[in-house]
């Protein structure tokens, strides 16, 4: 047995060890802490009967405490409340480990080829240079400086692996690391609004992109992020083309207005403005007054609608499925399985597309082409007019063309 599969499974279940003892002592297994921390370092072997009953306590298959870890996650940065214990930041991990291993296998499986497209990290040690680094960013990707659609399809799309996780609220706000020094990690919170997320989303980029041994503190550490995830939301190209080089005055209207058009919060906008000294540090604190007064602290107005949501793992698991790499039996495991399942059934009467059709049932894909075969008829019956296809309209203008004659 893996002892560090054991461990994870227990800490993604959320237990200390000795909650984790009593649970087992009440379904009849008596072991101490001190007893299941040597099955977790592997000094103590359980027998067969205790290892099903762990399995059942933590909702795991007894087969996975034998499959040895694959993966191996360095966490660089963990964003978070300060009332967060340290047993949920545990499980938090854990949890996260789990999901990063299961998408960094299906990568190995489907696309050995590919390596992350994503730069190696650069020496930073001022808020200018976090400023250039996003910029420089943005240039490798090909990016423009226009706005972002989705920040999370930009860090899928060159490699990285962004798992969204079901948290409490305001929990956390980003974790970051590397799996097998490969592949670039980025855990989010589900319960953050689209703007938070975006803006975490680049923060997290920014600590893994930049090197900053050097500073001293972990408060001009995460300065240098922060500056970082607004350069490479809005760069300073953008913000001036938008705000002008210098402002007297800054109304909230306005940052609304570009709130919806950058993907970018009203509070994070008067900050970008106080960065490149647009407006001054006095003017920047009455906006913050304002901000604070109209309750928008906690929740700003004009919620943002881009898709934020992590499609590279779900991509992969139906190719999976499609390509015979794992029957739909094993992909159930995922937790992205029922999210691809409910997408591509919902509907009966809606477009089918092939991958719907592959997920269906003989008997559902029997009705759906023999829909589309009537629907088919109708449509190419003789005497019919295919108004809705261009086809159609140029039928029509012949028809009514007078005849000519060749010469």
């Amino acid at each position: 047995m893996q002892g560090k599969r054991l461990r994870q499974a227990r800490l993604a279940a959320g237990f200390t060890l000795r909650e984790f003892s009593s649970r087992l002592a009440k379904a009849g297994v008596q072991l101490t802490g001190a007893a299941l921390s040597k099955y977790e370092c592997d000094k103590s072997m359980p027998g067969a009967h205790v290892i099903l009953a762990m399995a059942s306590e933590l909702r795991v298959e007894p087969s996975y405490f034998f499959s040895p870890s694959s993966v191996e996650i360095e966490w660089l940065a963990f964003r978070k409340r300060a009332s967060l214990t340290r047993g949920r930041q545990d499980q938090l991990k854990a949890l996260a480990t789990e999901r990063v291993e299961r998408q960094v296998q299906l990568h190995r499986l489907l696309t050995p080829e590919q390596t992350p497209r994503f730069p190696k990290t650069d020496r930073v040690s001022q808020l200018s240079d976090a400023e250039d680094l996003a910029g420089k960013i943005r240039k490798l990707w090909r990016l423009g400086d226009g706005p972002l659609d989705s920040v999370t399809h930009s860090i899928e799309d060159h490699g990285g692996i962004v798992v969204d996780l079901e948290t409490a609220d305001n929990e956390f706000d980003g974790l970051s690391g590397w799996a097998d020094d490969r592949y670039p990690v980025i855990i989010t919170s589900k319960s953050r609004s689209v703007d938070r997320k975006r803006y975490n989303l680049c923060h997290e980029l920014g600590h893994l992109a930049m090197t900053v041994d050097g500073q001293p503190t972990e408060k001009q550490r995460e300065s240098l992020a922060h500056r970082f995830a607004g350069a490479f939301l809005v760069p300073e190209s953008a913000v001036k083309r938008e705000l002008g080089s210098a402002r007297h005055h800054l109304g909230l209207a306005e940052l609304v207005i570009l709130k919806r058009k950058w993907g970018l919060s009203v509070q994070a906008w008067a900050r970008r403005a106080l960065d490149l000294t647009i407006i001054s540090n006095s003017h920047y604190v009455g906006i913050c007054k304002q901000i604070s007064s109209k309750g928008w602290r906690s929740t700003e107005p004009a919620p943002l609608e881009n898709d934020e949501t992590p499609n590279r793992m779900k991509q992969l698991l139906a190719r999976a499925v499609a390509e015979g790499v794992l029957h739909e039996h094993d992909a159930a495991e995922y937790p992205e399985w029922d999210s691809i399942t409910k997408q591509a059934l919902e509907g009966k009467t809606a477009r089918k597309t092939a991958f719907d059709l592959l997920m269906s049932s003989e008997a559902e894909r029997d009705q759906v082409l023999s829909e589309a075969a009537e629907a088919l008829y109708d449509s190419y019956a003789t005497g019919s007019e295919l108004r809705s296809f261009e086809a159609g309209e140029v039928l029509e203008r012949h028809e009514r063309a007078p005849e000519t004659k060749p010469h």
